[in-house]
Formats: structure tokens, sequence, C-alpha cells
């Protein structure tokens, strides 16, 4: 794979972090400085996980799009008070993202 030099069987940083900008799942958090082979700089950034709305793995499923998610999980997802398609945490009738959102806006105002 690595004697190949396509851009479809080696990911480059530009389009990885074109890919990871679109998930709902994922928050830039910063970025680096980083030198090419011919001696010019750019700027990448760094991406991690959501925190404030992912806290455990077992959560990751109600955070999906629906673009990524399975047949299975299409089956039981809904469509939430906010517009998004998503698979509800047990005994909610909101999603993830509004829940979490909901309880920060409660936690700031103690």
């Amino acid at each position: 794979m690595g004697s190949m030099k396509s851009v479809r069987t080696i990911p480059s940083p530009h389009s990885l972090s074109s890919l990871l900008c679109k998930n709902t799942q994922i928050v830039s958090v910063g970025s680096e400085v980083v030198e090419s082979m011919v001696g010019t700089k750019a700027k990448h950034l760094l991406y991690d996980i959501d925190r404030n709305i992912i806290q455990k793995q077992e959560e990751l499923i109600f955070s999906r799009s629906p673009t990524i998610m399975t047949p299975k999980e299409k089956k039981i997802s809904k469509k939430c008070v906010c517009g998004k398609q998503r698979v509800f945490p047990p005994k909610s009738n909101v999603c993830i993202h509004c829940l979490r959102s909901v309880n920060k806006g409660q936690s700031q105002q103690l």
C-alpha cells in the first residue's frame, strides 16, 4: 500500500481533516504547524471526540448521523425535536445532543 501514490489508498492530512470536520462526533481542539518534505509550513487542525456529548464508549451510537448508521440503527432511529435523525438513549424522548445541551445549560445556571 505504501508503494502506491494514490489519494484513495493513502489519505493526506487535508483529506482526513475535511472528513473529520464534517463529523458531529468530532471537534477541533487546536492546530499544529507541520513542515512538508519541501520545507513549506502548513497548519493542520487537531481533533478529538466531543467529550461534552460523548462521555462513554457506549454513547457513540447515540450521536451518529444517518450516513454512518448501520441498517439496524437506521430502523430504530427517530427524528428529534432539534430536527436530527438519531438513535435515542434508553428512557429518553430526545437525542443525546439535546440531553447534554439541556444538562449543560442547567448546570451553568446553578
